[in-house]
């Protein structure tokens, strides 16, 4: 909100905007008075926000990516991601035969996720509720598995320890790093966070070639992605 505010009020030319979840936002208030340089459909850079899994264990891997391929092939995480109300998939058949992870979640009836959160994906309310859109998809996951699901709250900095430990089956989903692939593997994406210049749509800056200027000014979060594309 105070980068926006940086723009909005003239004080900067622009900052580093994600989709799909920020932009959906600044378009739904602002609509023709901002625009994203580049086009949505050519970001300077695209992260992949997938489940984390244990390492190795391409069964529960599978399941999950079917699951995924389901859910996007039938608009479902595009609806989710405009708040629409989406009908569960029917629940998996528990009696086929699984092992590893998977098998203990069947037996147990439980699936113990590891949550660190960032609305709109996962956020909890004064009342201690948990929601956002992995939530919803896990719920749904978890449906299609016929269990229940446990959240476990915790940092974002061990969240993936967490996994490896046994702590927790699996976590919300999660910006792929090297990091992080050091000690878990993971599905297919959810959706993927890109990276793009937002500026004010009656200003002089239209293009790449125009940002790279020096007299053009930049907002960004300490210590986010946006550092890393505007250096680039």
């Amino acid at each position: 909100v105070q980068q926006l505010a940086e723009v909005i009020m003239g004080r900067s030319d622009t900052m580093i905007i994600e989709t799909p979840f920020t932009t959906r936002r600044v378009l739904n208030r602002y609509g023709n008075e901002v625009r994203f340089i580049p086009e949505e459909t050519a970001p300077l850079q695209s992260d992949p926000v997938a489940y984390g899994i244990p390492d190795g264990d391409t069964e529960f891997a599978e399941v999950i990516d079917f699951f995924l391929a389901t859910i996007r092939d039938d608009g479902t995480i595009d609806a989710l991601f405009d708040k629409h109300v989406v009908e569960l998939l029917d629940p998996l058949d528990a009696a086929d035969a699984f092992t590893g992870r998977l098998a203990d979640v069947l037996a147990d009836g439980t699936l113990r996720v590891g949550v660190a959160f960032y609305a709109p994906t996962s956020f909890e309310s004064p009342t201690g509720d948990i929601s956002g859109v992995d939530i919803d998809v896990t719920a749904m996951f978890a449906e299609h598995l016929g269990v229940e699901v446990k959240y476990i709250p915790v940092g974002w900095d061990v969240i993936a320890a967490g996994v490896q430990s046994g702590r927790y089956d699996m976590t919300v989903s999660l910006v792929e790093s090297e990091e992080r692939e050091q000690v878990l593997d993971f599905s297919d994406p959810l959706y993927t966070v890109d990276q793009l210049f937002m500026v004010m749509a009656d200003g002089p800056l239209m293009t790449l070639d125009d940002l790279n200027d020096p007299d053009v000014t930049a907002v960004v979060g300490a210590g986010s992605y946006g550092e890393t594309v505007i250096d680039k």
